[in-house]
C-alpha cells in the first residue's frame, strides 16, 4: 500500500503554531512565515514582539563579575586592570555579516557587505567592515528609510564577542573568539542555561564557561597555545600554533584535547592558523612563507588545506576555486561566490592585515616587512580600513583601499541603496494595508536606524562611528603597468610620468622594502595629484580632505619627497582645528 503524500503547506495549524512558538529569534520566525501563505497565516506578527534578532539567547550578561580566567589577556595583574572595569560584568553578544544586493538585474552594481552586532535585545550596532569596531556616522546620501524588501539579503557569517557591561564598546580582548556549545535534550524551549561558551583568549588559552552559573572550566593545555576553534559536526575542534588538530572533550572536570591530526606543519611563533567548516569539510588557513615555481624567492603568503579524514592529515590545496572567495576575518571564516562581487575574480582571500591571524606574541603577523608592520599601526590609529586581498595564484597581497572594485563593497554604502528606497509615507500606507509583509525595513531616525518586521516590532540600529570614507573612483583600475620597476594601475601612469618629469624621482631614498606597499605609495601619490587638479578648497569633499591628510602622513612616514606638493595642499586644505 503506497504512502499518502502530504504537502508541507497542508500541515494543520495546531502543529504549525507550536513549532513557530519554539522559534525565539526574529530571523527564524520570518523564515518560517516566508515558506508559504498557509504558514504565514498561522503565525501572527505579534509573535515577533520581545524576540531577539540574531540569537535565541543573546545578548547575555554573565552572572558573576570575576570568573577565574576572565582577567587573563591584556591585563595580567589585577593592579594593571582599569579601575572602572575591575568589578565589571561581561556581555556576550552576537554579530552577523550580511551581504545586501539589489533585486533588479544589474550585473555592474556591487553589493554591500555590512557587519552588525546585537548588543541589546532587539537593537543593532553597525560595525566597521568585517570588524568588531563601531562606526561614527552614515554618509549624507544614506536614505531616511531603507526597505529590505527591495533587496536580496544573505547572512554570510556569525561572530560572538565578549564586551564589558560598563563600557559596551570596549572588547574584552581584541582577538578572542567565542563558540556556543548547546545541550538541549529536545526541550520545548531552549534557554541560556543550556549553553556553554567556549572561549579562546588572546594568549592562546582555551576555557569553557557554563552560562547557567558562569563557572569556568580550564583546558588541560600541556604547554600548548591554540590559534583557533571551530564547531564541526556538533563538536568543538581546535588547532594549536604548530598546526596540530584536536577534538575538545568537555565531559570531565577539565577540558581535554584528543589529537586528530598530530602532524606538525611548522614551528615558532610567527606562523598562525585558522580553521573553518564548509559543506561537511574542515579547512585550515595558514599564514606562512610560500614558495612557488613562479617566484624567485619565498615570500609571505597564505596556504589552504583540507582535512583528509581517512588519513588524519592536512592535504594542501592548489586553489580555493575560481568561483569562490575566502574571507578570513576576526571571529570567523566563510566562503562567498565570486559572481556576487562584480569586478572581482575568484581564488581570492580577504583578510584583516592585523587581526585575521592570532598573535600570541602581540606582534603583527600578516604583511611583508617590518616597515609594513609599523605602517599598519599608523593606519589603524587613523581608523582606515585594514583589509587586504590575497591573490592566491600570484601570491600577492593588495590593500583593499587601492582598488575601487574592492573598496566599494565595504564602505561607504552604495548609492543604489538610496535610489531603491521608497518614501516613508508610502511604506506606512503599505503596512496598514498589508499586515502580511514579512520583510525588514530600516528607518533612519534621530539617534539611529530602525529596522521593522511589520509595524509591531522595531529593531534599532544605533549609529556611533564609522571608518574614514575611501575616495570614490568611477573608473575600473584593474589594468596594470610597470612604472619605475613597480606594478601600478595603468591609468595612473601618465600622472606619475608628469611628476617624475617635473620633480624627478620623488621616492629616491624611500624607507619601503615591500613591493606591494610601494605600489600603494605610488598610486596614492597619483590620486592625491588628481584630487588637487580637479578641486578647490570650496569643492573638496570631507572624504577627499581626509584622504589627502592621512595619505600625506603615510607618505612622509616612508620618506617620500613631498616638498613640491605641500604648498598645493595648503591652498585647498582647511586646518583641521577650524
Amino acid at each position: 500500500m503506497s504512502q499518502r503524500k502530504v504537502s508541507w503547506s497542508n500541515l494543520p495549524e495546531e502543529l504549525l503554531s507550536p513549532i513557530a512558538h519554539r522559534l525565539e529569534s526574529r530571523l527564524d520566525i520570518l523564515h518560517f512565515r516566508a515558506v508559504c501563505k498557509e504558514w504565514r497565516n498561522s503565525v501572527s506578527l505579534s509573535l515577533l514582539s520581545n524576540k531577539n534578532i540574531l540569537s535565541t539567547v543573546l545578548p547575555h550578561k554573565l552572572t558573576t563579575t570575576n570568573p577565574p580566567l576572565l582577567r587573563r589577556g591584556a591585563y595580567r595583574r589585577r593592579e594593571e586592570f582599569p579601575e572602572n572595569l575591575i568589578n565589571d560584568s561581561l556581555i556576550l553578544s552576537a554579530s552577523s555579516i550580511f551581504l545586501i544586493k539589489p533585486t533588479f538585474n544589474n550585473a555592474e552594481l556591487s553589493p554591500w557587505l555590512i557587519t552588525v552586532e546585537e548588543m541589546n535585545s532587539g537593537k543593532f550596532v553597525v560595525r566597521k567592515p568585517l570588524s568588531r569596531s563601531t562606526v561614527r556616522k552614515m554618509p549624507e546620501y544614506f536614505p531616511k528609510m531603507l526597505d529590505l524588501s527591495d533587496f536580496d539579503v544573505e547572512e554570510m557569517g556569525r561572530v560572538y564577542s565578549l564586551r564589558y557591561d560598563v563600557e559596551p564598546y570596549l572588547l574584552f580582548e581584541e582577538q578572542h573568539k567565542v563558540l556556543l556549545l548547546g545541550d538541549f535534550d529536545c526541550k520545548i524551549r531552549v534557554s541560556i542555561d543550556d549553553y556553554t561558551a567556549v572561549v579562546l583568549y588572546d594568549s592562546g588559552v582555551l576555557a569553557a564557561i557554563n552560562l547557567k552559573n558562569a563557572v569556568e572550566k580550564e583546558a588541560d593545555l600541556n604547554r600548548r597555545k591554540f590559534d583557533d576553534i571551530v564547531m564541526f559536526e556538533g563538536t568543538i575542534y581546535t588547532i594549536d600554533r604548530h598546526g596540530r588538530l584536536f577534538l575538545m572533550d568537555n565531559s570531565g572536570d577539565k577540558l581535554k584535547m584528543v589529537a586528530v591530526v598530530d602532524e606538525v606543519l611548522h614551528s615558532g611563533m610567527e606562523r598562525k592558523c585558522r580553521i573553518f567548516e564548509l559543506c561537511g569539510e574542515l579547512y585550515l588557513v595558514r599564514n606562512c612563507l610560500v614558495s612557488k615555481p613562479s617566484l624567485t624567492r619565498k615570500r609571505m603568503g597564505v596556504r589552504v588545506y583540507k582535512l583528509n579524514r581517512e588519513k588524519n592529515t592536512w592535504d594542501e590545496l592548489d586553489s580555493i576555486g575560481d568561483d569562490r572567495i575566502l574571507f578570513v576575518i576576526p571571529g570567523c571564516c566563510f566562503f562567498a561566490r565570486a559572481t556576487d562581487f562584480p569586478g572581482w575574480k575568484g581564488n581570492l582571500i580577504v583578510l584583516d592585515d592585523r587581526l585575521s591571524f592570532p598573535c600570541h606574541s602581540h606582534t603583527p603577523l600578516l604583511g611583508h616587512d617590518w616597515e609594513y608592520f609599523e605602517f599598519i599601526a599608523v593606519r589603524e590609529a587613523e581608523k582606515k580600513m585594514s583589509l587586504e586581498i590575497f591573490h592566491f595564484e600570484e601570491c600577492v597581497f593588495e590593500p583593499v583601499e587601492t582598488n575601487p572594485d574592492y573598496s566599494i563593497v565595504f564602505w561607504p554604502p552604495p548609492k543604489w541603496i538610496s535610489a531603491n528606497t521608497r518614501s516613508l509615507e508610502r511604506l506606512k500606507s503599505e503596512e496598514m494595508a498589508q499586515n502580511e509583509n514579512t520583510k525588514g525595513k530600516i528607518v533612519a531616525e534621530s539617534g539611529g536606524l530602525e529596522k521593522m518586521f511589520g509595524n509591531q516590532s522595531p529593531i534599532i540600529i544605533d549609529i556611533d562611528s564609522f571608518p574614514d570614507i575611501i575616495p570614490e573612483a568611477s573608473e575600473n583600475v584593474s589594468a596594470q603597468e610597470t612604472f619605475q620597476g613597480v606594478t601600478v594601475c595603468a591609468k595612473l601612469v601618465p600622472v606619475l610620468d608628469k611628476i617624475w618629469k617635473k620633480y624627478g624621482n620623488v621616492i629616491q631614498g624611500h624607507a619601503v622594502s615591500s613591493n606591494s606597499l610601494l605600489t600603494w605609495a605610488l598610486e596614492s601619490l597619483a590620486k592625491m595629484v588628481m584630487i588637487l587638479q580637479t578641486n578647490t578648497s570650496e569643492s573638496l569633499s570631507d572624504s577627499q580632505a581626509a584622504f589627502l591628510r592621512t595619505t600625506l602622513k603615510d607618505l612622509r612616514h616612508f620618506h617620500v619627497q613631498l616638498d613640491w606638493l605641500v604648498p598645493c595642499l595648503d591652498t585647498v586644505l582647511v586646518p583641521e582645528n577650524s
